[in-house]
């Protein structure tokens, strides 16, 4: 059973406030949320998708539609999902995309994979800061991994600048 490129409608998703916990309250683990798709004659059968949810932009000034992405394990691997979702109905479609964001990154040196590996590198920057309350010894490891990928100047250095983000 593939999902990729597939889209599925979601007429079960989580509350407003389970996509907040999921992004913001991530002390106790990553928390996985349940997005439920129906039964469909001759379509699909009735799924429950749980993704960690890995973004979510605002489409309205309501904060009720929204633009998230996330990754999911229903097909024994790692795989990137889209979702539009309605967080007053609790409903939207959801879509299965080709590839993680981070796959291919240390293939070529180009900018898009370089901006990917320091965008994950920031994250974590921005993650360790705000636990802490300011910049313990974790942080400045970080930025010296950033100072190597940015510099890369062939596939070998990006490479090796990559291993252990």
């Amino acid at each position: 059973m593939t999902f990729k490129n597939e889209e599925f409608v979601i007429n079960n998703g989580p509350s407003k406030i389970d996509l907040m916990f999921s992004l913001f309250d991530t002390d106790m683990g990553k928390r996985m949320l349940e997005f439920h798709t129906p039964q469909w004659v001759h379509t699909h059968d009735a799924n429950d998708f749980k993704v960690q949810i890995t973004s979510a932009r605002r489409r309205n000034p309501a904060a009720t539609i929204w633009e998230i992405e996330g990754i999911t394990d229903a097909q024994g691997g790692k795989t990137r999902v889209s979702i539009y979702y309605l967080s007053d109905t609790r409903e939207g479609r959801m879509r299965f995309e080709e590839e993680l964001r981070t796959h291919g990154i240390m293939e070529t040196p180009d900018d898009a994979k370089r901006a990917r590996a320091l965008m994950i590198i920031i994250q974590k920057m921005v993650a360790i800061a705000q636990y802490h309350g300011g910049l313990p010894e974790e942080f400045y490891v970080l930025f010296e991994k950033a100072k190597k990928i940015k510099f890369a100047e062939d596939r070998d250095s990006l490479t090796e600048a990559v291993k252990g983000i």
